[in-house]
């Protein structure tokens, strides 16, 4: 967007917002329901919750996921029952949409089964028909599996006739296909082809050709998806080849027999001469079973090669370790480059590869390939084994520069790694820059307004001028990596809450060059510097980045908030990595599971420290999402991730127990537990903790960002937060063995009370220092303007806090004439104390910039998208010590 150049006519108009916030709360208490304002709509055609329409995929197209974990009965000691089954919800979770999926590709793995037997995956509401894995006794076997889900969402895993464990791992999933012929990936009901057994001799060297279009398979199709499963080999490891009919006889298998065993392997193999596809052994003989389960049909045109297809090539020996003798050792990754070879264009977005583990005495554990630079996920592709070969085909995402890693967990062999397709490029979604007009401007009088710019200004004055001179060049050569989230410094977020706190001033037109005696343009280019180093050093832009981490989702959206404030100014390049990380946080967020302090049962999970703070900042990584990129065809799996996460935020137990409708939804349906005291208190580290309670505006973003988006925020973002700002001023406090002297409330200490000039009285002492009384200031003016305070003169008066408490805030930086506003570690200790300043200065802007208060008595949000039940989902990364924050000396919190 263009920036805003208009003095200090913002600041202006703050103070009539306060004006009449000061009268809206002065005229009744606070309504036991609080309103979501409703902004404008962003655009022409606009869904009833004021967000476009969302771009949807082509047709059959495929969209590979980060390997999640679905189900594992290994958690709860309790193994599939002969003939039993598994219900399992897939669309919503983990990053698959709630309607419109055709189908989903699973990884299943069958573990300590009591005999041979098979599992079959099928849909909800369909009676299981072929197998799609065959187990035996005392091994782990997994397979590739693509499925279509029912009418209820959910695929169904059924049991032969043995006990056994399963693991159900999500890999991706495909748009659904409405005629036969569509491009893309199809599934169709198990059409057993061909049985070997029948009336044919076993299979063997020489090949044989099998006709598999007629009938679901149309003769468009250009590859298959079958289940080959071996029966009576004449021994165990012989390889497995299947190819185009007519085409040449690949060197490279796709699975492996074992004798007395069946063994089902799912490939995508390419339709050739006369309809069929060419089957042989490398050796021996076997009976063979062919299911075809689905089909790829090619793009129509090269305008459609580039949207997410599957397409298949000549098969590639990528590596085989055993030509350089370097087996791969458990924790150890094997790198190859995909793109640029057998045709697989740069922009790929994922790699369908055949693995194999060769047969060895230590070729024990597991093996998982994941694109380059990514993490080892909770999950496995292929069980390797001592006494033979084992082959998988997989489709994985790949990494940054085009590449793939396949490491093993446990035992040392070789492997082997052919590729023998791709997935084309998937369209980036495009970037709506925010509504300028939203931030208006104006000319009246008041109080806080022209406070609160005063305060930004200051640490804006701070940040250009020594901040820049003294500490970011420091900041910014620091790694930025992957090594981030133990960095002592802090880096990412510091020079991301910088560069959010000055394009937020300049973008409201606070921004003055003659404090900081740097011009606007000067100032946006730092901005454009600061952005550039964090967004382009994210692991969604080059491999071994930083990102996908315990508090990434937050450091993100505040480096995405500074460049989206000032879109125009920003180069193309770092346009490009801000979209990018913005894109790959959301993704991380979708596969987040709420936490809770206490379950929905009353057992405690968490003694003593609530997952409200984590709940509300993994939500602002999708909240910067939709707002930035609002018709993104991942739209609607980013706003359920928003809800979930936020309704988990401040939840009481006796908000379970009244379970209301949010965002349309049963707040049971959203939440597994609470987090917060009934009472409104909220406890972390082992004590009441009132300056974790102001981080419920990491919840209020939610509306800052869909104002400046033009469309509604969704309703989680207000849940539970009267009650943990009544908290703050009306649960009372009785000094003694327990409590702290004085006593009191919060916000109205006894006296005599110190130090008296910060003043807010910590019952159970402070984890982070007295000095932080800007927080404070910036949730009061947020109750005030939304609606959760209560009215003038009562102990919930929000209005009359936020003035005191920005006058106390305001005294603290006058001290200083850079702008800077602490003394040191003994007011705040967190290392990052004077960005952390400059970011809370620019939220405090932005609420009362943006805030109107008619809206906020009036309007109601409905839900904008389908948000799906909890369900199991992923756990999130372990929480890390907040303590390495702290300034060397200072008392690390309990807990």
């Amino acid at each position: 967007m263009g920036t805003i150049s208009s003095g200090c006519r913002v600041g202006a108009r703050l103070a009539s917002v306060l004006v009449l916030v000061l009268a809206a709360a002065s005229a009744g208490g606070a309504a036991d329901a609080v309103a979501v304002p409703e902004a404008v709509a962003a655009t022409t055609g606009a869904s009833p919750g004021g967000l476009p329409v969302a771009d949807v995929p082509q047709p059959g197209a495929y969209r590979t996921l980060p390997s999640a974990r679905l189900l594992d009965t290994r958690t709860t000691g309790v193994p599939l029952a002969r003939g039993g089954r598994l219900v399992i919800p897939v669309l919503g979770r983990l990053g698959v949409p709630p309607t419109g999926v055709g189908a989903v590709q699973l990884h299943v793995t069958a573990v300590g089964a009591s005999a041979g037997s098979h599992l079959t995956v099928h849909p909800s509401g369909v009676a299981p028909t072929t197998s799609s894995l065959n187990y035996e006794v005392g091994r782990a076997v997994g397979n590739t599996v693509t499925a279509r889900p029912g009418a209820d969402g959910a695929v169904v895993v059924t049991n032969g006739t043995a006990t056994v464990h399963v693991v159900v791992d999500l890999v991706g999933w495909a748009q659904a296909t409405p005629r036969a012929d569509d491009p893309g990936l199809h599934t169709i009901a198990p059409r057993r082809v061909w049985d070997s057994r029948t009336g044919s001799r076993p299979l063997d060297v020489r090949g044989t050709t099998v006709v598999v279009v007629g009938g679901a398979v149309p003769a468009a199709a250009r590859a298959v998806v079958a289940n080959l499963t071996t029966v009576g080999a004449s021994a165990s490891g012989l390889p497995l080849l299947s190819w185009a009919a007519g085409a040449p006889r690949p060197t490279t298998s796709n699975g492996n027999t074992v004798r007395g065993v069946a063994v089902a392997t799912q490939v995508v193999v390419g339709i050739g001469t006369g309809g069929g596809v060419a089957l042989a052994t490398g050796g021996g003989t076997t009976h063979l079973v062919l299911d075809v389960v689905g089909y790829l049909v090619g793009p129509r045109s090269q305008l459609t090669a580039g949207d997410g297809q599957v397409r298949t090539v000549a098969p590639l020996r990528l590596v085989d370790t055993r030509s350089t003798g370097v087996p791969l050792a458990s924790g150890q990754r094997l790198v190859q480059q995909v793109t640029g070879r057998a045709g697989v264009p740069g922009d790929a977005s994922a790699a369908l590869v055949t693995i194999t583990s060769v047969l060895g005495p230590k070729n024990t554990g597991t093996l998982v390939v994941v694109g380059n630079g990514e993490a080892k996920p909770p999950t496995s592709d292929l069980n390797a084994r001592v006494d033979l070969p084992v082959a998988q085909q997989v489709i994985t995402r790949l990494g940054v520069d085009g590449g793939i890693a396949v490491i093993r967990t446990g035992g040392t062999g070789h492997v082997v790694v052919d590729l023998v397709g791709y997935v084309s490029a998937v369209p980036a979604p495009a970037v709506t820059p925010p509504a300028a007009g939203r931030l208006g401007d104006g000319d009246s009088t008041g109080e806080l307004g022209p406070q609160a710019a005063a305060l930004l200004r200051g640490s804006v004055r701070y940040a250009l001028g020594p901040w820049w001179r003294n500490v970011a060049p420091t900041l910014l050569a620091r790694p930025l990596d992957a090594t981030a989230q133990a960095d002592t410094t802090d880096a990412v977020r510091r020079l991301s809450m910088e560069a959010f706190a000055v394009s937020t001033a300049v973008a409201t037109g606070v921004y003055s060059p003659d404090e900081t005696e740097v011009s606007q343009a000067q100032a946006l280019d730092r901005v454009s510097q600061v952005v550039g180093s964090v967004a382009c050093r994210h692991r969604a832009s080059v491999v071994g980045g930083w990102g996908q981490t315990w508090q990434s989702t937050m450091w993100s959206s505040l480096a995405a908030r500074a460049a989206w404030l000032s879109w125009g100014a920003m180069p193309e390049q770092t346009r490009t990595c801000v979209q990018a990380m913005v894109v790959s946080e959301a993704d991380f967020a979708t596969r987040i599971e709420p936490l809770t302090m206490v379950s929905a049962d009353g057992v405690v999970t968490r003694p003593g420290n609530s997952a409200s703070e984590e709940n509300s900042w993994y939500a602002l990584a999708p909240a910067v999402a939709v707002a930035m990129m609002p018709a993104a065809e991942r739209r609607d799996v980013w706003r359920a991730a928003q809800v979930r996460l936020l309704t988990a935020s401040w939840t009481r137990a006796a908000d379970l127990v009244q379970d209301p409708v949010v965002d349309g939804q049963p707040l049971t349906n959203l939440v597994s537990g609470s987090n917060v005291e009934d009472d409104g208190t909220v406890v972390n580290h082992g004590r009441i903790a009132p300056d974790y309670s102001t981080n419920a505006y990491q919840s209020v973003d939610a509306i800052l960002l869909a104002t400046l988006a033009g469309h509604r925020a969704p309703e989680a973002a207000l849940l539970g937060l009267p009650a943990v700002y009544a908290a703050l001023g009306t649960n009372t406090y009785v000094a003694g063995r327990q409590f702290l002297a004085p006593g009191g409330t919060v916000y109205d200490p006894l006296a005599p009370f110190q130090p008296a000039r910060f003043g807010v009285y910590y019952p159970q002492g402070c984890d982070w220092g007295p000095g932080q009384v800007l927080p404070y200031a910036l949730f009061d003016a947020q109750a005030a303007a939304y609606g959760f305070g209560g009215p003038l003169g009562t102990p919930t008066d929000a209005a009359s806090a936020a003035a005191r408490h920005l006058a106390q805030a305001t005294e603290m930086q006058q001290r200083y004439a850079d702008g800077h506003m602490f003394a040191g570690p003994s007011e705040y200790t967190y290392v990052g104390r004077e960005e952390h300043t400059a970011q809370l200065a620019a939220q405090l802007v932005l609420t009362l910039a943006l805030a109107t208060p008619g809206e906020a008595a009036t309007a109601v949000a409905s839900a904008d998208v389908a948000v799906t039940p909890l369900g199991q989902l992923q756990a999130p990364p372990a929480p890390s010590n907040e303590s390495r924050l702290m300034q060397e000396g200072q008392p690390r919190p309990a807990g």
